[in-house]
């Protein structure tokens, strides 16, 4: 029974997003309460009218309290119901949960992240989340809703989205260097062909990081929106490789269809006729919405016109028909094909901890180059592979058998998102995404013209007083004064005029307005309201604030009309989707005889057998270098194991009770390891950078550390405590360690002090001491494979 609803200024809903059980639940109050007839249809507009009605009292209850300071954080019912609250822009959100499967913590974090969906969206224009037409609004609400769920369901499964990281796929330097060829090839192309602007391209398996090229002088990809950008894959693609069931009984599921708002009969069945059966099994547990392929690009032509897609990320989306895959019937294939499977993972994993290191875009690109030159690189590294995998079948006496036919969606398309970069919070971007093969996605990233006009736009809204922008945050003693605030706003008043002189209605009579009420502003004695700290008389305090208000509104409708609407040419459009197609089919047969083992990988990326022997007891670990946000983790197996009948957890515990209860122990331990960064995280937010805390059978610790350029430790202040920022441990609710670093070391130049965090789940029996000293010499080896002494990063 979940729900998160967003409220306005004038305290009408902007968001709603609900699951069946609580929108049921409104429904039986609003009869209770006489809002609604139980003989009437519980339609979308019936759900937000009584919705409102129930929370409308708290929204108006926290406004009052704003004004005094001391806003709600969250509170919990009688009947159980927890309701969390957060305020950013001009939104009131509540996140509510009535089932008791989401706690206080997480309720935060899911709002913290629908913040940072809006802004990937939208930028600062949150009113873009409003459409005025209710079909439009209900189809970009669902999308937001899904792609919130989406991140819910890998925070719950995937231990990348659990630590905020980004985990790469560990694979040999040959196979490396091809995919930043291939990759290298694609960006040139679609540089060339449809968009000049493209800097970034990457590749997806599953939701890990398989290799990252980028052009000379991009600018740099920050990991919280590596992460989001992986949910918002994953929200759009209807396959998830990691919810492959290798057992004869699963049968693959299509998803149900949904209508679109924008797209019509005629788009979808002109859509249906491409969809095309393929030789690899997938399968959907929710409705997922499909992309109507070349829809709403955001690219520059060769006329040098500047398109934009739809403010709404669900524009021409569609979902396809149920269709009936195709169903394996031999048990003895699947269970060999699952164990050669597995042996292939764990030997390749093994191999590559060997210290293979993997260039960055930057440093990498003369060994890309190189593959590109010699043609033969592909083809040796996949016989290469080919023959690892022919090695390990024959070791285990099995025979390799063709992978069960089942059917493939063709899909691809292309979202406006806004990127934080050095000079502006929201630089928009055109992300371009292709499925090459099942669980294997293109993603290519491109910037936009006018720009300059984003970051002037942000820097200005970053400097007008309002409610979150208090004066002692827009006064920098160090850089600023009010007289040069007063004159930077009007300086990036007259730039945006400037640049935006050629363009017609309505973007000319918004910069006229934009002009006009900055004039007001600078009349109501801004320059005094903030030399004062604040403290003018009312009736000017008043006109201040209303003025400011004003000029940020306009602000915001300018971003949001310059870059939020659609002016995509019809002929963009094709040229697009067909460089995309091509890109798309060269990458599928340079990788397609790859797939089983790239997924694999994915799915057993660093298998735990690989370092029993060199620290027995170890049950599980995390390491994460927080300068980078690269995590090194060993996969959490939660199906059968093939290779040990009790799963690897089994194998370390000393009872087997697990197993005669039925239970799966990879279960056991991925339950502990949820547990272990929940309870390390509120150990962290107290100050504590060390901890270690015995459960049952287990034993947990957690350390956090610094060290310089060289590698030295450094020590933490004694009041770290006091340090430690009201921010939630991550970097999708703003970057938590970069915090700590800056406050815990404010006379160290920026990126000189790297900030590194180890779990590690032992046997319960495994005395402490013995724990600290494998956590050093785990953390020593773990620096080495990552690679955390090469002078260049990944990211």
């Amino acid at each position: 029974m979940k729900c998160v609803i967003a409220f306005g200024a004038m305290s009408e809903v902007w968001f709603l997003s609900s699951d069946a059980e609580f929108s049921e639940h409104m429904r039986t109050r609003a009869i209770a309460n006489h809002y609604h007839k139980a003989e009437d249809e519980w339609s979308f507009k019936a759900e937000l009218d009584s919705t409102t009605q129930f929370f409308i009292p708290l929204c108006q209850s926290q406004n009052v309290l704003s004004e005094f300071g001391n806003n709600y954080s969250s509170m919990t019912c009688k009947n159980g119901f927890n309701i969390v609250f957060h305020q950013f822009s001009d939104l009131k959100c509540m996140a509510v949960n009535g089932d008791g499967q989401e706690s206080v913590e997480f309720l935060t974090r899911k709002l913290h992240v629908f913040q940072r969906l809006t802004g990937l969206h939208f930028g600062p224009a949150v009113e873009e989340l409003k459409p005025g037409d209710r079909v439009k609004q209900k189809a970009l609400w669902e999308t937001l809703g899904h792609e919130l769920n989406t991140w819910a369901h890998l925070y719950s499964s995937e231990q990348a989205f659990l630590v905020e990281c980004i985990e790469r796929v560990q694979v040999r330097q040959e196979l490396n260097e091809m995919c930043i060829g291939l990759l290298e090839s694609a960006l040139n192309r679609a540089h060339s062909e449809f968009d000049r602007n493209a800097v970034h391209a990457w590749l997806l398996v599953d939701t890990k990081l398989l290799a990252l090229y980028s052009s000379r002088n991009a600018p740099e990809l920050h990991s919280p929106d590596m992460l989001l950008i992986t949910a918002l894959v994953k929200s759009r693609f209807l396959y998830e490789s990691s919810e492959i069931d290798t057992t004869p009984s699963a049968a693959s599921t299509a998803p149900e269809s949904r209508s679109s708002s924008r797209a019509s009969s005629s788009d979808t069945a002109e859509e249906s006729d491409h969809l095309t059966p393929s030789p690899e099994n997938f399968y959907s547990p929710i409705s997922s919405p499909v992309p109507l392929v070349g829809d709403s690009p955001l690219v520059q032509d060769k006329e040098g016109d500047f398109h934009s897609p739809s403010s709404h990320p669900s524009s021409g989306w569609y979902t396809p028909k149920p269709t009936t895959p195709k169903i394996r019937t031999s048990s003895t294939e699947d269970d060999t094909v699952a164990s050669a499977a597995a042996l292939i993972a764990e030997g390749a994993a093994e191999t590559s901890a060997t210290g293979s290191k993997s260039p960055r875009p930057g440093s990498g690109r003369q060994s890309a180059a190189h593959s590109l030159k010699n043609a033969t690189v592909a083809e040796e590294s996949a016989s290469f592979l080919d023959d690892e995998f022919d090695d390990m079948v024959a070791e285990a006496g099995l025979l390799p058998t063709a992978p069960p036919p089942v059917i493939e969606v063709k899909q691809t398309f292309t979202d406006l998102v806004f990127l934080r970069t050095v000079v502006c919070p929201y630089s928009p971007h055109a992300l371009h995404c292709t499925r090459i093969l099942p669980g294997m996605v293109l993603v290519i990233v491109s910037t936009c013209a006018r720009s300059q006009v984003a970051a002037l736009i942000c820097q200005s809204l970053a400097k007008l007083p309002s409610p979150d922008t208090p004066v002692s945050a827009i006064l920098d003693p160090a850089r600023s004064s009010a007289k040069l605030v007063v004159e930077l706003l009007e300086g990036n008043c007259r730039r945006i005029t400037d640049l935006l002189r050629r363009v017609k209605d309505p973007v000319k009579s918004t910069c006229k307005a934009v002009s006009a009420q900055f004039e007001r502003l600078k009349k109501s004695n801004l320059q005094k309201f903030l030399e004062r700290n604040g403290d003018v008389p009312e009736n000017e305090l008043s006109r201040i604030d209303s003025a400011s208000t004003e000029l940020a509104s306009l602000l915001r409708h300018l971003f949001g009309v310059l870059f939020c609407v659609n002016k995509m040419s019809a002929s963009a459009r094709q040229r697009q989707l067909t460089c995309m197609e091509e890109i798309r089919g060269t990458l599928h047969d340079k990788l397609k005889d790859l797939h089983m083992f790239l997924t694999t990988k994915a799915l057993r990326n660093v298998p735990m057998t690989t370092y029993w022997k060199d620290f027995p007891g170890l049950v599980h670990f995390i390491y994460i270098d927080r300068t980078t946000d690269q995590a090194i983790v060993p996969s959490l197996n939660t199906q059968d194991d093939h290779l040990h009948p009790g799963g690897f957890a089994a194998m370390l515990l000393e009872d087997d009770t697990a197993i005669v209860s039925g239970t799966n122990p990879g279960d056991t331990v991925k339950e502990k390891v949820w547990a272990m960064c929940q309870y390390s995280r509120a150990m962290l937010r107290k100050g504590f950078t060390s901890v270690a805390m015995r459960d049952g059978d287990f034993l947990y610790s957690y350390m956090l550390w610094f060290e310089d350029q060289v590698g030295n430790n450094l020590s933490a202040p004694r009041t770290l405590g006091s340090l430690v920022t009201s921010r939630l441990p991550g970097i999708l609710a703003g970057n938590f360690y970069k915090d700590l670093v800056r406050q815990c070391f404010p006379a160290a130049p920026q990126g000189s002090i790297h900030c590194y965090e180890l779990l590690c789940l032992h046997v319960g029996i495994v005395p402490t001491h013995f724990v600290g000293k494998q956590a050093r010499r785990l953390a020593s080896q773990l620096w080495d494979q990552s690679g955390a002494n090469s002078p260049f990063s990944l990211i």
